[in-house]
């Protein structure tokens, strides 16, 4: 059998091949050019001394290196805190998110900006449009940037819900409701991790822009600070919202501070009533508790056990709550049999977040120590709540400077009886909204 046969290097043709490939290969990884190197001859101390060793090849980052890189950087704000602290609600949120923004709906469409909030369910994220063809096909987005809310499917009760929350807002956007004060929804997706919420993107909450000490809100570098106009046309605008849903049969169900976004957007044409260069325009958001029934058949709207929030939660509903061993505060749920209208029961929470807009956001019932004993006395022993027709004192109370519209619109939204409180467009006609209907708005 004869020999390999050998060129002038000296080399066996089958070794040549292999060094070669070898070479090439090499090469490849470390994104070195490749062009015609298949007719390159090389020797073998030629080739030995530029191959690379395993530890010196250069990696190549994946996709999905790449995206779980971008997702820590995203998850790295202080607020996300919450989300990586509770795993068994989350779960490995890091991993999770990376997957889901490699699936179709995200991937080369969608860019996620920032953290924005966390909830007990839910996270918000900010998102822009990419350069695709796609979005020739989603023109009912105008933004180019938006909110995007994660809810996490690992408990089907909240999943649940969330669903109801996607028909209440799709009923919002099939019924063509008038959304200049209400958050409405783009689009809504079910992946394999979360449901998923596109919404327009909002500058703050009603709650961090009442804290302009703790948290103040910057415009273009400058402080901004809210007017007391301000605070009643924002909350005008609150109630003409509630009036949207309440005329076509849709209760919130959770309405406070945290839920009311404001966008803020630039006066480009400063007017005698409102000269601040900047313009509030508040929106109802989180629509996870709100119910729907026929406006004829229900005309108090849809009823329900429980509403959302206790620090907004009326009288009728005290009896689904107990006392916590391990806090002050009731906070046990109970599931009860009877079941209450919830549109006099936004009425009530309506009132929690005038009481909160005028008091540095204390809610209705946290006055002071002595006020509490009047929203908990089913709960801690002290009576029942009929004994107080109303619950608004304004002796108690500590807003400065009222004027006699305030009380008179706090005092009929705070009323235990739920028949005997206001509709929205009772609260609509009241001398106290009627004084300011200019857009709210803010001074620097």
């Amino acid at each position: 059998m004869s020999a390999p046969q050998e060129d002038k290097i000296g080399v066996p043709h089958r070794k040549r091949s292999f060094l070669a490939m070898r070479d090439f290969m090499v090469r490849r990884r470390s994104g070195a050019s490749t062009s015609n190197e298949s007719n390159e001859r090389t020797s073998s101390k030629f080739t030995q001394s530029t191959a690379l060793s395993p530890v010196d090849e250069v990696k190549i980052p994946s996709l999905y290196d790449l995206t779980y890189a971008h997702v820590a950087d995203v998850l790295s704000h202080p607020k996300a805190k919450k989300v990586h602290d509770r795993p068994e609600t989350f779960g490995h949120v890091q991993i999770e998110l990376t997957e889901t923004l490699l699936t179709p709906v995200f991937h080369e469409s969608i860019r996620v900006t920032k953290f924005i909030a966390a909830g007990g369910t839910a996270f918000v994220l900010a998102g822009k449009k990419l350069n695709n063809p796609l979005w020739a096909t989603r023109a009912h987005i105008p933004t180019h940037k938006f909110a995007i809310k994660l809810t996490t499917r690992k408990n089907k009760s909240v999943a649940e819900a969330t669903k109801a929350e996607i028909k209440i807002l799709q009923r919002i956007k099939d019924m063509n409701l008038d959304s200049t004060h209400l958050n409405f929804m783009f689009e809504a997706y079910s992946l394999h991790h979360y449901l998923i919420i596109l919404m327009p993107l909002m500058k703050i909450d009603l709650f961090h822009l009442l804290l302009p000490k703790r948290s103040p809100l910057v415009i273009d570098g400058q402080q901004a600070y809210v007017t007391e106009q301000s605070l009643r046309s924002i909350f005008t605008g609150i109630v003409r919202g509630l009036h949207v849903l309440h005329e076509n049969g849709i209760a919130h169900g959770d309405l406070k501070v945290e839920n009311i976004l404001i966008d803020i957007s630039r006066n480009d044409q400063p007017s005698s009533s409102s000269s601040e260069p900047w313009i509030c325009h508040p929106h109802i958001s989180d629509f996870g508790h709100a119910k729907y029934a026929d406006p004829f058949e229900h005309p108090n709207g849809p009823e329900y056990w429980f509403y959302g929030t206790y620090d907004s939660t009326p009288p009728e509903f005290w009896s689904a709550f107990r006392k916590d061993p391990g806090s002050k505060a009731p906070a046990l749920l109970v599931r009860t049999n009877v079941f209450h209208s919830l549109f006099p029961a936004d009425m009530w929470a309506l009132g929690c977040i005038l009481q909160g807009m005028y008091s540095g956001l204390r809610k209705a019932y946290w006055a002071d120590a002595g006020y509490r004993h009047k929203v908990y006395p089913t709960c801690i022993g002290l009576g029942h709540w009929d004994d107080w027709p109303e619950i608004y004192d304004p002796r108690r109370d500590s807003i400065t400077e009222k004027s006699q519209e305030l009380v008179e619109c706090l005092r009929s939204l705070l009323r235990t009886s739920s028949t005997n409180r206001p509709t929205t467009r009772d609260v609509l006609g009241m001398d106290f909204l009627q004084c300011y209907t200019s857009e709210p708005s803010v001074t620097i």
